[in-house]
């Protein structure tokens, strides 16, 4: 599935979910605002370029609070000349070994308390000029 020069929001939980196998690409597109994390991935692939990743995860306060921008477990991705920013607890989490990616020319900053989680060293590739405040 590509989505592509959209703005994407969720009131209610998450952006995008990639889930059992899913093949996505999010090209040019927003994803903000979501109450969750903005994009979350399981056992699926997962490609995104020239997109913004902006203050998701600040949903109710009866929603369980921690969440990333964007969010890889047991996924393979790419990201690339993204903005990833604002979110309430990473901006990117990498969860396990299972999953492997790639971060090029991407800028990751003032999110919560860590910009880049990577839970296993040697899962996530970074290339070109990325920039991580």
């Amino acid at each position: 599935m590509t989505v592509q020069d959209c703005d994407l929001t969720s009131w209610s939980g998450r952006g995008v979910v990639a889930d059992r196998g899913a093949n996505v690409q999010l090209l040019n597109t927003i994803v903000r605002d979501c109450a969750a994390t903005g994009v979350y991935a399981e056992k699926s692939s997962v490609r995104l370029h020239k997109c913004f990743v902006n203050n998701n995860g600040k949903g109710p306060r009866t929603m369980s609070q921690g969440h990333s921008g964007l969010f890889f477990t047991k996924s393979n991705f790419f990201v690339s000349s993204c903005v990833i920013t604002d979110n309430d607890y990473s901006g990117l989490c990498v969860y396990d070994v299972e999953s492997t990616g790639v971060l090029e020319n991407t800028i990751v900053s003032r999110n919560g308390a860590i910009q880049v989680l990577e839970t296993a060293s040697g899962v996530l590739e970074r290339r070109g000029h990325n920039v991580i405040l």
